[in-house]
């Protein structure tokens, strides 16, 4: 779990080939996933599809982004962080 938000701080865009915005997509998705998680297994399991989803992006990637393109990240990787750390104090209060 604090990899994912450790690892969320770095801007990234999915899988070669894809469009920018396909790989905001892809983002979007293992981030209403991560946040609809109700256990540690859930999560981790996100945790482990958004390290393939950032593995699979380039520096190229980063350059290219239009301003909008890099809002748009920046609001999901927030959202993201959010719902970890929900996650996460969910796990703690058990």
């Amino acid at each position: 779990m604090r990899r994912l938000v450790v690892a969320s701080l770095v801007c990234a865009f999915a899988c070669r080939g894809a469009s920018l915005d396909d790989k905001l997509d892809r983002l979007d998705k293992i981030k209403d996933a991560l946040c609809a998680c109700r256990d540690k297994a859930c999560a981790d399991k996100q945790d482990q599809a958004y390290v393939a989803w950032k593995k699979g992006n380039s520096k190229t990637d980063q350059d290219r982004a239009s301003p909008a393109q890099q809002k748009r990240f920046t609001a999901t990787r927030d959202e993201m962080r959010k719902c970890a750390a929900k996650a996460e104090k969910r796990r703690r209060a058990r």
